[in-house]
């Protein structure tokens, strides 16, 4: 029985951890859709464009096509790990599972509807509408699936249009960097859009930015992994902050596969009961203390 208790709630520490890390991913990705009010005029010279273009020619070129993708993934908060699964059926839906001792505890789904986050261990759902969640950051036509898709795999996007080609780079603003890394920059109003270009020529951050509230997430990419005559990162580390709080976490993904759809959408059965998103997150801080 303690031992049950135990795992019980390590599971729910983790659980929690999960919830949160999902959380910046998902609201990085809906900022990330914002729409470009103009294309990007560069500040730098005619020969350093010419070698800047190259350059980002080199990360696009890198992007592979798929219609489903999986990858195991291990989540890192504070020291702690925990592992689990990346399933992605391209512009349609994507699935991130928690497991604990090889068995799967809880899962987060997305499409262009709904958010779906399910905890197993406690027969518990909850369902967030992305409709809701947008409205309130005004960005209704501007959310898009494929943005958080780019984000997990390391992708520059052009927002309102998608993953970008080698057409794009004059619909950014650039700037070289003294350490020779090259930003891409998509400004509108409130937001603004970085893209990160390091010595190597691999895409090393994506940064949403908020001036008016001094809020920013960084998603910053790290040993890249080859896959189908192209590559994905193989580290992420993701970080918010705003209003006086910070978050951060990291990805580890590996075994990356292409191969054709190998997993299901969660579909409740009558053991299963749904809570808002608020219950849940009580229901998790209960169960921990």
């Amino acid at each position: 029985m303690r031992e049950s208790i135990n795992n019980h709630s390590f599971f729910v520490s983790k659980m929690k951890r999960f919830v949160y890390i999902f959380g910046i991913i998902l609201l990085a990705g809906v900022l990330a859709g914002c729409s470009a009010s103009k294309k990007g005029a560069s500040n730098i010279g005619k020969q350093e464009m010419k070698a800047a273009k190259a350059r980002y020619e080199t990360v696009v070129n890198r992007n592979f096509d798929y219609e489903y993708l999986s990858a195991k993934v291990k989540y890192s908060l504070k020291g702690k790990s925990l592992g689990g699964k990346l399933n992605i059926e391209h512009g349609k839906r994507l699935c991130m599972t928690v497991t604990l001792l090889g068995i799967e505890v809880a899962r987060v789904e997305a499409d262009e509807d709904v958010l779906l986050v399910v905890d197993k261990f406690d027969k518990v759902f909850a369902a967030l509408p992305i409709a809701e969640a947008v409205s309130k950051l005004g960005l209704q036509e501007e959310a898009k699936l494929e943005t958080l898709e780019a984000l997990l795999l390391g992708r520059i996007y052009i927002p309102g249009d998608g993953t970008a080609s080698a057409k794009d780079f004059k619909r950014l603003t650039w700037t070289l960097q003294d350490d020779q890394t090259l930003v891409g920059r998509c400004a509108r109003n409130k937001y603004l859009l970085d893209y990160t270009i390091g010595a190597d020529d691999y895409l090393t951050q994506t940064q949403v930015s908020m001036p008016d509230s001094h809020a920013r997430f960084i998603w910053k990419y790290a040993s890249p992994i080859s896959i189908e005559g192209g590559s994905m990162p193989g580290v992420e580390t993701l970080s918010g902050e705003g209003e006086g709080k910070q978050l951060s976490a990291q990805l580890t993904l590996s075994a990356p596969s292409v191969a054709k759809k190998n997993w299901n959408s969660f579909t409740p059965t009558s053991g299963y009961r749904e809570v808002t998103f608020a219950e849940l997150l009580t229901i998790l801080k209960n169960l921990k203390n």
